[in-house]
């Protein structure tokens, strides 16, 4: 099959959890299911770019669970136009997400408290740093040494923007 019956696939199989499916087990499964919607609105993915649509799917996959939904809101509204959050819930949110082990959330939360708590900065920065994902670490050791030494408005860390349950976008 090629890539893009597959993602084809992978998408039917997202809207079908997303709009059908509403029971117990199947709570994980479609908060990721609206994850992925919200991340193809976010980024213009096969559809409009929506970023209203992009934030009631991040909020509904919050609500059933995705703590990836959580950092990917975090992202949408630390974006800032027309969609915005003040900074105690993008904190909200990163934690969600850097508690549930998403290296990058940990990465984007020892940013965002760099300033106003570099003691807690440091924690969730050496996570990230720790962790497998090679561009997040780098990004965190990175602004682990501006922190460390002073520098704490300078910590400026790339926050990338990525969903590792999507496939990337076909090349043409």
């Amino acid at each position: 099959m090629d890539k893009w019956k597959v993602f084809l696939w992978l998408l039917v199989l997202n809207l079908a959890l997303v709009f059908v499916v509403d029971a117990g087990p199947w709570k994980a499964a479609r908060g990721a299911a609206q994850n992925n919607i919200g991340f193809l609105y976010w980024k213009g993915i096969f559809v409009g770019r929506d970023r209203g649509s992009a934030e009631r799917f991040f909020r509904d996959a919050v609500r059933n669970g995705s703590p990836q939904a959580a950092n990917n809101l975090a992202q949408l509204y630390e974006e800032g136009g027309a969609i915005s959050a003040g900074r105690e819930e993008i904190k909200e949110l990163y934690t969600i997400a850097a508690t549930a082990g998403i290296a990058l959330a940990q990465n984007n939360l020892g940013v965002l408290l760099a300033e106003e708590d570099p003691a807690a900065a440091i924690v969730w920065l050496e996570r990230a740093a720790a962790s497998r994902d090679a561009q997040t670490a780098a990004a965190a050791e990175e602004s682990l040494r501006a922190l460390k030494s002073g520098r704490a408005g300078t910590v400026a860390s790339p926050r990338g923007v990525r969903s590792p349950a999507l496939p990337p976008p076909p090349s043409r």
